[in-house]
């Protein structure tokens, strides 16, 4: 069953409907604190329940209990392996004429959030991919109207931004827009040996519709070994 799912399709319905959530529990018979875990996916209607919401809103219960997310995550780090692969590939082919590529593998320094990415470069050129970053508070489901993500590096007392991706809508949560992000740094201008364990890291700045600002600093970790060419995660 997927719940995350039925908690978005009830928020969703209930809000298209004008109906507050203390009105939307009296259409049901229940508690204003049980629509609100609903729709929190801290637990789910009574299937008797579910089911009057799907015929009163003209939703197919079968789709809806269809539990997709299993496979949509394995396809989604599938995509993220072959994608790795092309990039070694082309890296490879790119770099071919040097005698010698420089990999580095880029990890997170901090709990809250997992990503996969990796450094390489040659005496004058180098390139940074970073596929993939997600944000592990699964409960967290604050909606944000501005998000700012941006790739920084130490540069003794100064702080450079390398680049970054930004958000600016009605409404989005921080895993949702990290999720569809990806870092591409094609010829900067530094060489694998110039780079010390930490001298990069995330910036991410979110604010919401009440102007509350929300900032978060992710160190990345860098491999020890610039011939290293894996790729670590922590989380």
């Amino acid at each position: 069953m997927n719940n995350e799912k039925i908690a978005s399709m009830i928020k969703d319905i209930r809000k298209k409907s004008g109906l507050s959530q203390q009105k939307f529990a009296q259409k049901y018979n229940v508690t204003y604190q049980a629509v609100s875990k609903w729709e929190n996916n801290k637990s789910i209607p009574d299937i008797l329940i579910l089911r009057q919401i799907c015929d009163d809103y003209g939703i197919d219960i079968n789709t809806l209990l269809q539990n997709r997310k299993s496979k949509k995550h394995f396809l989604k780090w599938l995509t993220i392996l072959i994608c790795f692969l092309i990039l070694l590939l082309i890296i490879f082919i790119t770099f071919k004429s040097n005698d010698e590529i420089e990999f580095k593998s880029l990890a997170p320094a901090c709990q809250d959030f997992t990503l996969a990415g990796t450094l390489a470069s040659t005496d004058n050129k180098t390139y940074i991919h970073i596929p993939s970053i997600s944000y592990c508070k699964d409960d967290d489901n604050t909606e944000y109207i501005s998000i700012k993500c941006s790739l920084y590096e130490n540069q003794q007392d100064m702080q450079k931004e390398i680049s970054s991706k930004t958000y600016n809508g009605k409404g989005k949560t921080l895993a949702e827009f990290l999720d569809n992000i990806e870092f591409k740094i094609d010829n900067y201008e530094k060489s694998c040996a110039s780079y010390s364990k930490d001298s990069l890291y995330l910036l991410i700045e979110a604010t919401t519709q009440s102007g509350k600002l929300n900032s978060y600093k992710v160190p990345l970790v860098l491999s020890d070994n610039c011939q290293d060419d894996t790729i670590s995660t922590t989380s």
